[in-house]
């Protein structure tokens, strides 16, 4: 879950919320969104936009001029790694933002870059007693990988990484938790094959949140391959379970 949908659950103890969208396909997804929007337009007093770099950009510049639109506030969560970007060039995105009566940034690395953007800073957050803090006394070459198999969270560097390690600690072995988003799996495959690291590798596919906790307490080092990125609650998640975290040094990640 994101962290909006982390967010709008624990806000259902006091607000009546409507949470869409969970259609897979982008084109439903879309359609979802709206027709959700004009069933409820009457009760709407808010309308929250989680804004990435991905695809889903779209979705919130098109839900925010249809808010706009029938004049119902809206507000962004400012939550892609790589939206400083798109900034630089998108006067749709500059638009949205004006008009918005706030934007939040999970981040103060991209609060930097929206500042002029009436934006505030909320961090992404943790229910610590969810997450057994798991002090590890001897670190062993056993890694642990969570996000979703998709191009942006380069996936393969995981594999590479493994294949360096493993040259050091032959008994070095790799975790990775996450749903398939791209054809990214396909490539990670072949490069297990390439690099013979077939029996060093566990792919398990997604897992729910208590899952995937659980199998943590096995591995001692959290490693972190994207390429774009904002405040992951992932690297918030490893590091109260007691993992050592390893990361590429992009985006929000060094603040």
């Amino acid at each position: 879950p994101t962290f909006l949908e982390l967010l709008a659950n624990d806000l259902k103890n006091k607000y009546p919320i409507h949470i869409v969208s969970d259609k897979k396909n982008k084109i439903f997804r879309l359609l979802d969104m709206l027709c959700q929007f004009y069933k409820h337009i009457y009760k709407i007093n808010l309308v929250i936009i989680d804004i990435y770099s991905s695809h889903a950009y779209y979705f919130g510049l098109i839900m925010a001029f249809v808010s706009k639109i029938h004049n119902k506030p809206y507000l962004l969560v400012l939550s892609g790694g790589n939206l400083g970007e798109r900034l630089k060039y998108s006067s749709s995105f500059k638009s949205i933002l004006n008009n918005s009566i706030s934007n939040i940034s999970p981040s103060k690395y991209l609060l930097e870059k929206f500042n002029n953007y009436n934006t505030f800073y909320i961090p992404n957050y943790l229910d610590l007693k969810f997450y057994p803090y798991k002090k590890r006394e001897i670190i062993t070459p056993k890694l642990l990988w969570v996000r979703s198999i998709h191009t942006i969270y380069n996936p393969q560097m995981a594999i590479f990484v493994l294949g360096e390690i493993i040259k050091s600690y032959p008994d070095a072995t790799l975790c990775m938790v996450g749903p398939v988003k791209d054809n990214s799996r396909t490539k990670v495959i072949s490069l297990i094959k390439e690099l013979k690291l077939r029996d060093h590798i566990i792919l398990t596919g997604k897992l729910e949140k208590k899952e995937w906790i659980e199998l943590s307490k096995e591995y001692d080092i959290f490693i972190n391959t994207t390429d774009f990125d904002n405040h992951p609650v992932t690297l918030l998640e490893a590091m109260a379970l007691g993992l050592p975290v390893v990361s590429t040094n992009v985006g929000g990640i060094p603040y």
